[in-house]
């Protein structure tokens, strides 16, 4: 299983520090069914994958890891507001929002 990341979240991720980690959840909610959660965290749990990249570090639980193996995250740091997104090729659906997503 795999997860990939972005120069930019990488560049993004090593700036904060290694004490600091990205979770990346996938939750039930949203119109397509299910929506990502990206949270900043200082500790991983027991059952945590933990990928590393370039000194960039993202923690994922196993099921979640399911559902975005293969994905790309990616950051943005714009005029207002800065954030990270997934680019998952196993999201079959998504919402008109983009908050929300389905697979088969």
């Amino acid at each position: 299983m795999a997860l990939f990341l972005s120069s930019a979240a990488i560049q993004h991720l090593t700036s904060l520090g290694k004490e600091n980690l990205l979770r990346v959840q996938v939750k039930s909610g949203g119109c397509a069914g299910l929506q990502y959660v990206f949270s900043i965290e200082t500790s991983k749990k027991d059952n945590d994958v933990v990928i590393e990249d370039q000194g960039a570090i993202v923690i994922v639980d196993p099921l979640s890891l399911h559902f975005i193996d293969g994905s790309t995250v990616h950051y943005h740091n714009e005029l207002m507001m800065s954030y990270f997104t997934l680019e998952n090729p196993k999201a079959t659906a998504g919402c008109g929002c983009g908050t929300s997503f389905s697979v088969d």
